[in-house]
């Protein structure tokens, strides 16, 4: 048969030879004969080799084309099939396979009963249950029912799947026994095809009967020789109507050695080179070794053909998408061999938490028909209940990228397992909650695998155990780690506490001390003077002055006063302006506690009733400066009313407020209304709608931001025009937004902001001739994307 353009690529890639491609099928011509005699003698075959030897190939295009082609003599030609793989209900598989229409009876339905259901009910009653299907379909006598179980490996990994289930173990034994009764038994025509991978032979013999069976007639698919790959690549060539060269040919045979997934990797190379051959639009020239090396030879064509795949994948969502579908899709068992996990659409949305839209999205991309890494092969509708497959097992072992991700996965489900082993026991009180350093391990990988219950379900039924075992841990930890934390803010409190009696103690005894000193010294002082009067008859006007003028001096040396002004006739006010100094020094240290109130009427006090002559003028603007503090804490409860008053006064009049730090109630509510603007201001840059842009000529007040106005759509054209624009603030990471200020389709201002203050620009304009012109404010976030803009005219 040749095809009828060269433009069909002849080969199918990774997924094995379907049956009506048998024309396509060279090289195992010589195999057939042995499989055909093995069914025929013991009316059971086994089909095995390693992965990529071909053994699905040859049972579709070798063994069925044979069958129905009466190279069984004894049998005849009348064959009805039936196939599967067993997954993880091996007899629903089963009775879903018969049940196909035209295999043992005509429909899919009895009245408004599914077969399938009545099929799995029948199986199940013994282990007669398919020779008694047999006999109730009352086929002709020269039908012969084939069952061909692919994939048999799937039967040990799938039994262990759900932790060493007992319902799953009977499960697997009974329907190994169905199929070894009807071998048993002569009186029906009744034929049973295994295909299976080579190392897991051993798992054979915990099944009785079995081993006994495979070894009577098992089929090991033997290496191919030379001449047979060098048929595999000419024969399907030859039918498409191409040609190929014979250093290429040469290189493939030998690139093939001994690569245990041979004959899939080359079938998925040749594929590659044929359509690398096929862009060149040059029929008339064969396939040659550029073409080969294009693709990245046997050895990088597969991952390099699945990573384009990959960055095909639109979005990132959907990269997240596809990694949690073929870590559903891929198995690694507990010896790391590696097989397919064939699954619903349905089950993978709910694994990957995506919409089926998105699934099949992913999944359309892999299964193209140019590369065929997924299943069912494009075209083939996808529904819920679709079960969607890797083609083959070396897509597995050659994609990079999966093979991090298998590993990721194995690792990820065996913490799960250990964390579901340790539910249980502390369900029955035999463990205890998980304590720190496994709680935080454990706790990273919850957040990090974001696995859900329809991924735990694959292997138990312990999530929401699981999940209750991590919160109870987590809150002991959390309790535990309170109370240490308890002890030791309560230790340091008592120890700072003790530290701050003590300071006190000192304090208030320096002070009495240095207040007694001072009160001596001036009574001395004083002493001095009246007993100079007394004696002031004895000295001359002359003396007498200069007597004063000392003692003056020394005074005012003595208290830190020196304004040549005072008199010694002041001295009373002076021991009242220290009296009111030392009042304030003790509210202020904390050694007297006293509201702010008190506190700004002392500070008042120095200020007036002609005190301020006795400070010097450090101490002055030090006064000056906490009054005005003081004052304008009440002036910033005033402007908490007014409505009127703009954000940016009322946050500049807190924060005035709060640079007095004082351990007081009143300034600790200072810090709660900074917080309360800051907010404010905070909020100030957030609507609702994206699409637009606020934004006023003066700065909005309170009132506007609760109940934004309508953006202008003119502006005036001068120098130095504010634009205040609200935008969202959730749209601008890294709090950073930048704007863009276009007047007739040129840019004239470019400006950073960040987010937590007032997002504010002026924009000068040079040009009276972009009058009427149209202009447009366009805002964009960290990233660069536009995340608003307004459109207005300018006017002169």
């Amino acid at each position: 048969m040749i095809l009828t353009s060269v433009n069909t690529n002849p080969f199918p890639g990774l997924r094995p030879f379907n049956e009506e491609e048998n024309y396509l099928f060279f090289g195992r011509e010589t195999q057939v004969d042995e499989l055909i005699n093995k069914l025929s003698t013991h009316r059971f075959l086994a089909v095995v080799g390693t992965s990529g030897s071909g053994k699905s190939s040859l049972v579709n295009c070798g063994l069925f084309p044979a069958l129905h082609g009466g190279y069984m003599p004894k049998a005849g030609s009348r064959w009805r099939i039936a196939k599967f793989r067993p997954g993880n209900d091996p007899i629903r598989e089963m009775a879903l396979a018969l049940a196909k229409p035209g295999i043992l009876f005509p429909t899919a339905r009895v009245g408004k009963l599914p077969l399938s259901a009545i099929l799995t009910t029948n199986l199940q009653r013994s282990k007669l249950g398919l020779v008694e299907t047999y006999k109730q379909a009352r086929l002709p006598s020269d039908n012969n029912l084939l069952i061909v179980v692919d994939q048999f490996e799937e039967l040990f990994r799938f039994q262990k799947l759900r932790t060493q289930g007992r319902e799953n173990e009977d499960n697997a034994i009974a329907f190994v026994n169905l199929l070894l009764e009807a071998v048993k038994q002569s009186a029906l025509p009744i034929y049973i095809v295994i295909t299976m991978r080579s190392d897991f032979l051993g798992d054979c013999s915990r099944f009785r009967g079995l081993p006994e069976m495979i070894n009577e007639g098992q089929y090991l698919v033997p290496r191919m020789k030379r001449k047979e790959r060098k048929s595999a690549i000419t024969g399907p060539i030859e039918v498409a109507g191409g040609k190929i060269t014979d250093r290429l040919l040469m290189r493939l045979i030998n690139d093939v050695g001994d690569n245990p997934d041979q004959l899939s990797i080359l079938q998925h190379a040749l594929n590659r080179t044929w359509a690398a051959w096929e862009q060149e639009k040059k029929p008339e020239q064969a396939l040659d070794l550029r073409h080969y090396q294009e693709i990245g030879t046997m050895s990088e064509a597969l991952d390099q053909h699945a990573e384009r795949a990959y960055k095909e994948l639109p979005s990132g969502r959907l990269k997240i998408v596809c990694q949690k579908i073929f870590k559903a899709l891929t198995d690694v068992g507990t010896e790391s061999r590696g097989i397919r996990r064939p699954t619903k659409l349905s089950a993978l949305c709910a694994i990957a938490e995506a919409s089926e839209d998105e699934v099949k999205e992913v999944i359309e991309i892999f299964r193209k028909p140019s590369r065929s890494f997924l299943m069912p092969p494009a075209g083939q509708a996808l529904e819920s209940d679709t079960i969607i497959d890797i083609s083959h097992e070396s897509f597995m072992r050659i994609w990079k990228r999966l093979i991090r991700w298998t590993n990721d996965e194995q690792e990820s489900v065996r913490t799960y397992q250990r964390l579901s082993d340790a539910a249980m026991l502390y369900k029955e009180e035999k463990t205890s909650l998980l304590t720190e350093p496994y709680l935080q391990f454990a706790l990273n990988w919850r957040e990090e695998q974001n696995t859900n219950q329809p991924w735990a379900e694959r292997y138990d039924d312990n999530f929401d155990e699981v999940l209750g075992y991590l919160r109870k841990s987590r809150r002991e930890q959390q309790l535990k780690e309170a109370e240490e934390k308890a002890a030791i803010e309560a230790e340091y409190k008592r120890k700072e506490e003790e530290q701050k009696q003590k300071a006190r103690r000192a304090k208030k005894i320096n002070l009495i001390v240095g207040i007694a000193g001072g009160i001596c010294f001036l009574l001395f002082i004083a002493t001095l003077y009246f007993y100079n009067k007394a004696d002031g008859s004895l000295q001359t006007a002359e003396n007498a002055r200069r007597e004063s003028d000392s003692l003056k001096a020394e005074i005012l040396r003595r208290m830190g006063f020196t304004d040549k002004s005072v008199s010694l006739n002041d001295i009373e006010q002076v021991f009242k302006v220290k009296d009111i100094q030392d009042t304030v020094k003790m509210i202020e240290s904390g050694v007297i506690n006293s509201s702010d109130a008190v506190l700004l009427s002392e500070y008042q006090k120095l200020m007036g009733d002609g005190n301020s002559k006795f400070l010097n003028e450090d101490s002055l603007l030090s006064i000056e400066r906490k009054i005005g503090i003081l004052e304008s804490y009440e002036h910033a409860q005033q402007l908490s009313g007014a409505g009127d008053v703009t954000v940016s006064q009322h946050l500049k009049a807190w924060q005035k407020a709060a640079s007095l730090r004082r351990n007081t109630d009143e300034f600790r509510a200072v810090n709660t209304k900074l917080k309360e603007y800051t907010d404010i201001v905070n909020k100030y840059a957030n609507i609702s709608n994206q699409d637009d842009i606020r934004f006023l000529m003066h700065e909005p007040t309170r009132d506007e931001i609760t109940n934004p106005p309508l953006s202008q759509d003119t502006f005036n054209v001068g120098n130095g025009i504010p634009i205040y624009l609200w935008f969202n603030a959730n749209d601008a990471p890294n709090n950073t937004v930048k704007l863009a200020f276009y007047s007739d389709g040129k840019k004239i201002l470019y400006s950073d902001k960040t987010k937590s203050s007032f997002p504010t620009w002026t924009v000068q304009y040079f040009n009276p001739e972009q009058a009427e012109k149209p202009a447009e404010v366009r805002l964009y976030n960290g990233r660069g994307d536009l995340i608003g803009k307004k459109s207005f005219t300018l006017s002169p």
